[in-house]
């Protein structure tokens, strides 16, 4: 895939998260999801964090920090959760490079060995400014390198 022309040539491979396995792997009786967009069937009730439900159900949050971070804002505490991190999920996979958007990036680009991390509403500069640091086209500056 051609990204941009002055880029080398990129294989773009998805990490994406399997929220139904991760349902089957971590069975419970009602999920909590980051957002609608999801538009996943669990067999179970599920509910969703961007709708702030109004009554604060025995669920299991499948989510990152932020996910957390606004249920403890909205209901004063922290429930059961599984960690769907980008960030953490990069740890394995150190032999890649790997291109991760973050929603606690607030702006820029955040580049840590063979990984640039990219707000989650990042925009198509950030994302190619990322992927020149990493294919070598560019060298990161102080500001970018953690």
């Amino acid at each position: 895939m051609r990204i941009s022309p002055d880029l080398p040539p990129i294989d773009l491979v998805l990490d994406s998260v399997d929220i139904p396995r991760l349902a089957t792997e971590h069975p419970a009786r009602r999920y909590l999801l980051p957002c609608r967009g999801s538009g996943v069937e669990l067999g179970v009730p599920v509910e969703f964090l961007d709708t702030r439900p109004s009554v604060r159900h025995d669920w299991l949050l499948i989510g990152c920090e932020r996910s957390r971070q606004l249920h403890r804002h909205f209901y004063g505490d922290e429930p059961e959760r599984i960690d769907i991190c980008p960030r953490r999920r990069r740890d394995h996979r150190d032999a890649y490079l790997a291109l991760v958007k973050c929603c606690l990036r607030e702006r820029g680009i955040e580049v840590n060995g063979k990984t640039a991390v990219v707000p989650w509403g990042s925009t198509p500069d950030e994302i190619r400014k990322a992927l020149r640091i990493l294919t070598g086209v560019d060298a990161p500056t102080d500001a970018e390198h953690a």
